[in-house]
């Protein structure tokens, strides 16, 4: 057996990364639902957004997004609580994240999300995983 580094690998990682879902498929049940939120405006250009993925009862919040003019306006709490909406109506119990220490901790926390870990980076960066339930 040898070692080698791939770069980037994504052929390989592909190939691993489908043995690990397979893997998890036995051991629980690992499907997911994939659903987006996104605000358009009057043109219907997406403006703001994030995906939930939910799985085992809970719903990963990702990509959040809300251009800059948007914010501070109310919207982006809207925008939470409308994915929230939606993971509770296809079935979740609880809301996942996670966010950098420059971006919008604060924000979460006021929307009702607590941290219940942290990672500090040799590079002097920390990232906070927050969680919320319905």
């Amino acid at each position: 057996m040898d070692f080698t580094v791939l770069e980037p690998g994504d052929e390989a990682y592909a190939e691993l990364h489908a043995r690990l879902v397979a893997f998890n498929h036995q051991q629980v049940d690992w499907s997911d639902q994939t659903f987006t939120v996104a605000i358009r405006d009057g043109t219907d250009d997406v403006r703001g957004g994030a995906r939930g993925v939910l799985r085992m009862g809970a719903a990963e919040v990702r990509g959040v997004w809300l251009d800059p003019d948007l914010r501070k306006t109310g919207l982006g709490r809207r925008l939470i609580g409308r994915l929230e909406e939606e993971a509770r109506a296809r079935g979740a119990s609880a809301m996942l994240l996670d966010t950098y220490e420059f971006q919008a901790r604060g924000f979460y926390e006021s929307c009702g999300y607590t941290v219940f870990a942290e990672f500090d980076y040799p590079a002097g960066l920390r990232r906070f995983y927050m969680t919320k339930l319905l």
